[in-house]
């Protein structure tokens, strides 16, 4: 199980005008089986660090609904993650941004 809290950005734009992608965020990952991924944003889109500039908390809002979501005892990992993409679009959509994490899942075998 991995938890990717990362914006997504191309950060590897070059100085002549190219780079590696044009497009807003990185794109899909392929993940060895076995493995459950969730992201703090989906492929193509931009996770927030903060919502705003009078923003405090030193967590992501993706860390911030992820936290509380660790401690519930015998919470399933898809009921985790379906819990997660809601709370994650809900907090972003305060600051009229549009994020929705993304997941990926690779059963073994």
């Amino acid at each position: 199980m991995v938890f990717i809290d990362a914006c997504r950005n191309n950060p590897f734009k070059l100085v002549e005008g190219r780079s590696i992608s044009t497009t807003r965020g990185l794109g899909r990952i392929a993940a060895p089986q076995g493995t459950f991924v969730i992201f703090s944003a989906g492929a193509g889109r931009l996770a927030l660090d903060r919502r705003n500039e009078d923003d405090t908390s030193e967590n992501s809002d993706f860390t911030r609904a992820l936290l509380p979501l660790q401690s519930e005892l015998g919470l399933e990992l898809r009921t985790l993650a379906a819990g997660l993409r809601r709370e994650v679009r809900d907090l972003a959509l305060t600051v009229q941004h549009i994020q929705v994490s993304g997941r990926l899942h690779r059963p073994r075998g």
